[in-house]
């Protein structure tokens, strides 16, 4: 994910506007750069075990009832689970650059799926729903901010971040909107905003075409 611990700024790195050591705005990463040279630094590390433990419990919930309702309600939690984790990785494939604005966003987002983990067996009981839509919605937030930052600093790839960025917002406003709808209609609302962001990378494709980043 980015600049490693220990090592120094790449040229292309180096030559970008930058206050201090702490703040470098993001690069564009290109598959052809990027292929040999990127390695999982520790943020990245510990971002993905935060998504274990929200793993863990919808494994624990679906041992505690795993007749075919009981996969589906695994299901339907454990896709805005991964739909969150796939958006957050393709971001640092793409634009990271290590800096504390980046770590801020991802320790703040780590918060909000740890939320998320602690809330799963009460969504999975029908419980507590508003507090796992607002953690989603928190994380998607963060998603917009990092990529607005991107659409000043890279704008070469201006046109992959409107199309995220707007179909990001329309995931949020819809996520939102079920906070005004009981159950079980909530979730029918909820499989409509995953369709629509599960839709965004295979919409993109003729963009990547264009804009070969490395995600």
């Amino acid at each position: 994910m980015g600049i490693g611990v220990g090592r120094p700024p790449r040229p292309e790195e180096a030559a970008r506007p930058s206050v201090g050591l702490w703040f470098r705005p993001p690069l564009l990463r290109t598959a052809a750069g990027e292929a040999e040279r990127r390695h999982a630094t520790w943020l990245e590390l510990f971002f993905d075990v935060v998504f274990v433990v929200a793993i863990a419990e919808l494994s624990h919930q679906l041992v505690i009832d795993h007749s075919f309702f009981g996969f589906l309600r695994f299901a339907g939690l454990f896709i805005p689970v991964f739909v969150a984790w796939q958006g957050f990785m393709a971001y640092a494939d793409r634009f990271d650059t290590d800096d504390l604005a980046f770590r801020l966003a991802f320790f703040t987002a780590m918060l909000a799926i740890a939320a998320m983990a602690v809330l799963i067996g009460d969504v999975a009981r029908g419980q507590r729903s508003a507090g796992f839509i607002l953690a989603y919605v928190t994380l998607r937030s963060l998603m917009l901010a990092l990529y607005a930052r991107a659409w000043f600093s890279v704008p070469e790839a201006r046109p992959l971040i409107r199309f995220y960025g707007l179909g990001y917002a329309l995931g949020a406003g819809i996520w939102l909107s079920s906070l005004a709808v009981p159950a079980p209609a909530k979730y029918v609302v909820w499989a409509i905003a995953l369709t629509e962001e599960l839709s965004l990378p295979p919409l993109t494709t003729r963009l990547h075409r264009r804009i070969r980043t490395s995600a």
